[in-house]
């Protein structure tokens, strides 16, 4: 009964399947590929999907994706120990500005801060306390989240580099 065409076809696509699965598994593995997915009910960035590289990084730059895993800060109760992603928006000597909720970076304006009254309730602080000016230091970042419900960095101060390990490329 199985020794037909078709059976024979689906038994060798099978195989031909399974193997190329074992192998690509194996290949991104050893390249330090991670498929991320976000399943937050609320998203911070425009991708569901993406395809994560774990490696290190010497150079940042404005616009760029990457992944994190925080480990100080004001961020790290909400993330600690979780790979996260985010754009950096401010390299060291950026100057961020927030003001009456608006925040903007080298003076140009970006935008209202949407979820200022839900970060004030988290952290526990006044909304004027969020009002600020200030450089990026040398060793840390300036992320955000490209859709407007982001908890970044304009709420919670700046990313260390070291806590950066490796970019992300968004398939979906």
């Amino acid at each position: 009964m199985f020794d037909k065409p078709i059976f024979i076809l689906a038994k060798k696509t099978a195989f031909v399947l399974f193997f190329c699965t074992v192998a690509l598994m194996i290949t991104a593995r050893v390249l330090n590929y991670r498929l991320m997915i976000d399943s937050q009910p609320e998203h911070s960035m425009y991708y569901r999907v993406g395809i994560g590289h774990i490696h290190h990084i010497d150079e940042f730059h404005r616009g760029d994706l990457i992944v994190f895993i925080p480990g100080h800060g004001e961020m790290a109760g909400m993330f600690m120990d979780r790979m996260t992603t985010k754009m950096v928006g401010g390299v060291p000597g950026d100057k961020l500005t927030v003001k009456d909720g608006v925040f903007s970076i080298n003076g140009k304006e970006y935008g209202k801060m949407e979820i200022l009254d839900r970060a004030v309730k988290y952290m526990h602080r006044d909304a004027k306390s969020f009002d600020r000016e200030e450089i990026v230091p040398p060793g840390k970042l300036l992320v955000v989240g490209t859709e407007k419900v982001s908890f970044d960095s304009r709420y919670w101060g700046f990313l260390y580099q070291d806590s950066v390990i490796g970019d992300i490329a968004p398939i979906y």
